[in-house]
């Protein structure tokens, strides 16, 4: 008798529910077009990382007769093929990289977040297949880089291109790309959770997510690799102790510290590096040519260094804890040798990733302090593949800033609960580290040497991808050095403003003059007849260009007294062509949201 009335009062409330309760900000479901696109995404993700990964299996056998299957540090492969074959498939790929899109050169993921932040997500459709081709030349001919930053760059332009497609408004269009970018990941190490969280942590660093189709795209491309590769994790891992004593989180604190030292180390020999090649006035056949060479004469002491190389990882990873000398100078020498053969890579021009680089050196970091750990105290710690382990995950959470991400994929690969501790110990202490000697990572430096900031909100990203000429005041009336005090006071009040530009008899910019300036020396009416323009001029060192974004001229405006930024043009920057106040930069942001809603 009861069941009828309490099935429909149960179906009263979630019809109730489902009516007028929301679900959280966080984890909307979307448009059905989105769950489509993101379902598009994630399959065209998965079945590019397949061609990916063939394409450079395919190269690595013509170029050095063995696939990716096989040890490159044990093939036996002749010296001067080592030495010639990455400067030639660095070259060879450099074609692609100058006229088809020269936003693939590098390691990826900094055009990504320059989209997301500047242009609302566009990426432009041909730059997935150029990322593809160019990045599996380099890899395949033993250049010293990744494959995870070019998958996540060719899923971030192919989900670009499925959303544009698609006519996806600015918010929804950063939404599909972050699932591209994820399903990237996913397919990559076969962890779809680590996709998702890399997508929320690198990439859309904002409250307003729509977590659901980055979910679904990472799922969909993790399914995609899984029927291609098998159900495997990205690297074989032996069963590990990670605790074996109290002590034990001592020397993952100290893993931890050194592990942000060399993120830190990393970071500035990427920068310093791209910033000599960048001031060569080389070709960028030579610069590319130059760096693909250095890596080759790094390849024959150290063969290792080649490629993306997971070999070494592994073997790391199977480290046991008998100590010799010479294994732990030659992971510690790896290291090094790595972080500075990826820097020549993908400091010339080259195409590829830091993702696999980092893991590498994190992994022959952690092996050689494990080795040396365990010789110190034999019996209370575990065997340095444990460390090598934790060590991948610091040299990400250093480098990448990307300290989630790091937990996840290491937890996904190892199945095993006891490692967190462990991580979480050795992953906080780099990361600490390591952003108190730089506060960028190897994504962000790159965005701020260009001034931008990957982290805008909604309000910064419109300011940020609109321009000065949009809302400047073109062609203000100028005022002449010599120009008397009571003649600039009735130019103002003609044209209503407080700051004018001053001009030399020549036209060129010598500063401004302001009424806050002059209102001091107004109650002397005789004494201002007295005075001309230069009397009250400041110089205005700092000034805009009508190309820069209105995000950085902004920042430029209330950095300094003056109520307005004088916006210069010309090579010598002498020439003022407009003024820009903080009234034209609200009047064009209000101008960008209507247009947006129509």
């Amino acid at each position: 008798m009861l069941a009828r009335p309490v099935r429909n009062m149960f179906e009263d409330f979630q019809m109730k529910w489902t009516l007028n309760t929301p679900l959280p900000r966080v984890f909307p479901l979307g448009s059905k077009r989105m769950i489509v696109a993101a379902v598009l995404a994630g399959a065209a993700v998965g079945l590019a990382n397949i061609a990916f990964r063939e394409l450079i299996d395919l190269i690595q056998r013509l170029s050095f007769g063995v696939g990716t299957g096989i040890n490159l540090a044990e093939a036996g492969v002749p010296w001067w093929r080592i030495l010639i074959l990455p400067a030639i498939g660095a070259v060879v790929a450099a074609p692609l990289l100058i006229y088809g899109a020269r936003e693939a050169r590098g390691h990826g993921v900094p055009p990504v977040l320059e989209a997301l932040a500047v242009n609302g997500g566009r990426l432009r459709g041909r730059l997935s297949l150029i990322k593809l081709l160019a990045s599996s030349i380099c890899i395949g001919s033993g250049g010293s880089a990744g494959r995870e930053g070019p998958i996540i760059q060719i899923g971030a332009a192919i989900a670009s291109t499925i959303g544009q497609k698609i006519r996806f408004s600015r918010e929804q269009l950063r939404t599909i790309v972050a699932a591209g970018a994820a399903a990237g990941i996913s397919t990559t190490f076969n962890a779809p959770i680590a996709g998702v969280i890399f997508a929320v942590e690198v990439l859309l660093v904002r409250s307003s997510l729509n977590l659901f189709p980055i979910l679904i795209a990472s799922v969909t491309g993790a399914v995609a690799g899984r029927a291609y590769f098998g159900d495997h994790p990205a690297f074989e891992i032996p069963v590990h102790h990670f605790i074996k004593s109290i002590y034990d989180f001592g020397f993952y604190f100290l893993l931890g510290g050194g592990c942000g030292v060399l993120s830190f180390a990393f970071i500035r020999a990427m920068d310093a590096l791209e910033q000599f090649f960048t001031r060569r006035d080389w070709s960028d056949y030579a610069k590319m040519g130059l760096g693909g060479l250095a890596v080759g004469a790094l390849g024959i002491l150290f063969p290792q260094v080649l490629g993306s190389n997971y070999h070494a990882v592994e073997a790391a990873l199977t480290l046991k804890a008998d100590f010799t000398l010479n294994a732990f100078l030659l992971l510690l020498a790896l290291a090094f040798v790595k972080i500075f053969a990826t820097s020549c890579t993908l400091g010339s021009g080259s195409s590829g990733g830091v993702f696999a680089p980092t893991l590498f050196w994190g992994s022959s970091f952690g092996a050689a302090f494990g080795l040396l750990a365990h010789r110190l105290v034999p019996n209370v710690t575990p065997d340095a593949g444990a460390y090598a382990l934790v060590g991948m995950a610091a040299a990400v959470a250093g480098c990448l800033r990307a300290p989630m991400t790091a937990v996840i994929i290491i937890f996904e690969m190892t199945d095993s609960y006891q490692i967190i501790l462990p991580l979480m110990t050795a992953v906080s202490t780099s990361l600490l580290v390591s952003y108190r000697l730089e506060p960028h990572s190897l994504y962000t430096l790159p965005l701020a040497r260009k001034g931008l900031s990957p982290y805008l909100s909604a309000d910064g990203e419109r300011l940020a991808a609109m321009t000065v000429r949009e809302a400047m005041l073109t062609d203000p009336p100028k005022i002449h050095d010599q120009t008397p005090l009571p003649e600039v006071l009735e130019l103002m009040r003609d044209k209503n403003l407080n700051d004018l530009p001053v001009v030399d008899p020549a036209g060129d910019f010598m500063g401004m003059v302001s009424l806050d300036d002059i209102r001091e020396i107004l109650l002397d009416r005789e004494f201002i007849h007295n005075l001309v323009a230069s009397d009250v001029r400041r110089r205005a060192e700092i000034h805009a260009t009508p190309d820069m974004s209105l995000f950085d001229a902004l920042v430029r405006l209330e950095s300094q007294p003056l109520h307005v930024l004088p916006v210069l043009s010309g090579t010598d920057r002498k020439t003022c062509v407009g003024i820009l106040r903080s009234d034209d930069v609200l009047v064009a942001y209000e101008r960008e949201i209507l247009r947006e809603m129509h």
